[in-house]
């Protein structure tokens, strides 16, 4: 685990501005938003606590963000409660269809916003997904994106009757259709049979990975033909080519006059 570190002025700044800025009309005026950092955000977290700038103030807590559709992210990584601020109003109102998750490298010992628990990184990750279990079972949830999960070693869940803890976080959600995962593992077997487990207990249409094409993923490729749905090889939004861009999961004509954060 890395020793954590202040954030620098600039990283300071550029919070405060995309926190001020996605709060104008408290949140209202946005219906799809998406960060992307290079290098992931430091050890603090964008969505909730005070700011700087006004610290008796918590900017996002007090916004509604009441017609977010969507929101996307492969690389900043939020705490459970400031992702309840931002994403429950929407979701309450049937309007949230799609949002990612990106669970965390590193566990600050001094900030309190994201749950530190003994053990393992894949035990962390359990805790961090409980954290939302607000959002469980939600009907208007079609897409959903989990990445940066560590099932480092064989997971004991993986291979007994007792199935892993995203996989029943995914099942809960009836109209789920589309899932973007991107996983670090230790073992190609675990990490096909994890999928081929996703696989079992949800009602995918599509599901964006990486490695579509590995031999390891043969029976996950089998699995995927038997119940209808498509594997498609996850982009890298880093990349020197830009990636295919995933359709939002709303037509394109309710793309006019849509504000825009990314």
């Amino acid at each position: 685990m890395k020793r954590f570190e202040e954030p620098s002025l600039v990283t300071a700044r550029t919070r405060s501005a995309l926190r001020y800025l996605m709060c104008i009309n408290r949140g209202n005026s946005l219906q799809h938003i998406a960060l992307e950092f290079h290098r992931g955000w430091p050890d603090k977290d964008i969505l909730s606590g005070s700011d700087d700038l006004l610290p008796h103030l918590d900017i996002v807590q007090d916004s509604e963000f009441k017609n977010l559709r969507s929101f996307r992210s492969t690389s900043l990584s939020i705490s459970p409660g400031g992702a309840r601020n931002l994403l429950s109003k929407a979701l309450q109102a049937n309007q949230l269809t799609s949002f990612d998750i990106v669970f965390p490298k590193e566990y600050a010992s001094d900030f309190s916003s994201f749950s530190r628990v003994s053990g393992d990184v894949g035990e962390r990750h359990a805790d961090h997904l409980r954290g939302y279990d607000w959002a469980r079972g939600a009907p208007s949830i079609q897409s959903l994106g989990c990445y940066g999960l560590d099932l480092g070693g064989p997971p004991d869940n993986l291979n007994d009757q007792e199935d892993h803890f995203l996989a029943r976080f995914l099942a809960t959600f009836p109209n789920l259709r589309t899932l973007s995962i991107s996983c670090e593992f230790d073992d190609m077997t675990n990490y096909a049979s994890f999928l081929v487990q996703i696989l079992m207990l949800t009602h995918l249409e599509t599901m964006y990975m990486r490695l579509v094409d590995d031999e390891a993923c043969a029976q996950l490729r089998q699995a995927a033909r038997d119940r209808g749905v498509q594997l498609m090889k996850l982009p890298d939004p880093f990349g020197s080519q830009p990636p295919t861009p995933r359709e939002w999961p709303v037509s394109l004509g309710e793309y006019a006059g849509h504000r825009q954060i990314g």
